[in-house]
């Protein structure tokens, strides 16, 4: 199983580790404990399709590469975290899965330094004074 970890907001793709999709290649994209199939590609029908699911969370963010059947989530939000599982399936069946993690971003806070190295000014346009033992590090503060 491979660990993917993206923020909210980013698109991931999902690989299938095919450099092309052959004739006779069924592919499936599953989300979920449910297994609710998300994505499916029949190669000899000429079946590109990618599926809604009841609860809709995926709708309009699905994309196939009609190439290689890789999977790609555009505008992720934390919903997205979960099990992918994707079936190849031609004279072998194959089965990769993937943990999807999505992360919320957090507030970032950019620290500008002025002359007087006691303090500094965030930028909220608030003077913060520096404490006694405390160290600012590329925006993070840190105390000793």
């Amino acid at each position: 199983m491979k660990t993917v970890s993206i923020m909210e907001g980013d698109l991931v793709t999902l690989h299938t580790n095919l450099t092309e999709i052959q004739k006779d290649d069924l592919i499936k994209w599953e989300f979920g404990v449910q297994k609710s199939l998300i994505a499916e590609i029949n190669a000899e029908a000429r079946i590109f399709n990618t599926s809604v699911v009841p609860d809709g969370r995926f709708k309009d963010r699905l994309k196939l590469d009609h190439q290689t059947g890789s999977l790609t989530i555009t505008n992720t939000t934390t919903e997205d975290s979960g099990l992918y599982l994707i079936t190849i399936s031609n004279k072998i069946e194959k089965e990769y899965r993937y943990n999807v993690t999505v992360y919320v971003q957090t507030h970032k806070e950019e620290v500008i330094y002025v002359a007087d190295p006691t303090h500094c000014m965030q930028n909220s346009h608030k003077r913060r004074f520096k404490e006694k033992d405390e160290a600012v590090y590329s925006g993070v503060t840190m105390s000793c």
